[in-house]
């Protein structure tokens, strides 16, 4: 999958443009809640989830969080996001 552009992101989705790129994250849209620590071993895959997107495991990297996410069995079951901040709002953006 293509990485979408911020700026793009940012046009279609009508979020400021001075808005801060803080990150992508991992969300689970069917709990409304986001990857915060994840444990990837030989025999236990172990995630745990926190409904703040701002205590969120971070990404600055599309491709490591798309690697980290496919890693852990949650395709289909979880969704890229872009995480800003436009100081007066936290924005996330599903991809």
């Amino acid at each position: 999958m293509k990485e979408p552009g911020l700026v793009e992101i940012k046009l279609r989705s009508e979020i400021p443009m001075n808005s801060r790129f803080m990150g992508w994250v991992i969300w689970n849209p069917i709990q409304n809640d986001f990857l915060w620590h994840s444990l990837d071993t030989k025999n236990v895959i172990s995630t745990d989830w926190i409904p703040h997107p701002n205590l969120a495991m971070r990404f600055n990297r599309y491709k490591k969080a798309l690697k980290v996410r496919d890693a852990l069995n949650l395709k289909g079951k979880s969704v890229l996001a872009a995480l800003f901040d436009s100081y007066e709002h936290g924005f996330i953006i599903g991809k």
